[in-house]
């Protein structure tokens, strides 16, 4: 999980650490290379604050970059991105 520090504040590292249990922390390590590249489209498409996103929606973070794209680019992605940026709990509202 030590990519994570790349994409979160450390405040926010420390919380995963204690929150998540052990099998989420081992998904997120064995899942590094598929997170990585939703960070990486999340970042083209203007999102670059990760921390809620983290904490609130890790979920997010294992599904399949492809099929989460797709789903994304289904709307406007300028409002995915202030929606992800400023109240990421309301993607579930999305079908996100």
């Amino acid at each position: 999980m030590e990519y994570l520090k790349d994409y979160a504040s450390s405040e926010v590292y420390e919380k995963l650490i204690g929150l998540l249990s052990l099998d989420v922390q081992s998904a997120l390590s064995k899942n590094k290379d598929n997170i990585i590249k939703i960070f990486k489209y999340f970042k083209s498409i203007g999102i670059n604050k990760f921390d809620d996103l983290l904490l609130f929606r890790c979920d997010l973070l294992f599904e399949d970059v492809e099929s989460l794209k797709d789903k994304i680019n289904k709307m406007d992605t300028s409002f995915v991105s202030f929606i992800i940026q400023n109240d990421v709990g309301n993607l579930i509202n999305l079908g996100i």
